[in-house]
C-alpha cells in the first residue's frame, strides 16, 4: 500500500497472517518518502546505524503521522 503525506509518498507492507490478531496493529516500512542523506536513504527508522538522530526522530514522526499514531508508542524491530 502507498500512502500520501503532503509532498512525501511512503509504502507500506502487511502481512496477511498478523491482521486478524486482537488489539495488534503492524506495517513494514520501505525506504520511500524519508529524509535520510545517503547511505540510510531515505525512511531510515534506526538509531543505531549511524545516522542523524535528528533526522531518524524525524522519519519516525513521518510514519507516526502517516498512520495517525503517536510516534512515542512505535516500536520498531531490527532488521538483519
Amino acid at each position: 500500500n502507498r500512502y500520501h503525506m503532503s509532498t512525501r509518498m511512503i509504502s507500506l507492507l502487511h502481512f496477511k497472517s498478523l491482521k486478524n490478531i486482537p488489539r495488534l496493529q503492524h506495517v513494514i516500512s520501505t525506504r520511500d518518502g524519508g529524509t535520510s542523506k545517503a547511505p540510510y536513504a531515505s525512511l531510515n527508522l534506526g538509531y543505531h546505524v549511524g545516522d542523524d538522530q535528528k533526522t531518524v526522530s524525524h522519519n519516525r514522526q513521518i510514519l507516526a503521522d502517516t498512520l495517525n499514531y503517536d510516534a512515542q508508542k512505535l516500536v520498531a524491530a531490527q532488521q538483519v
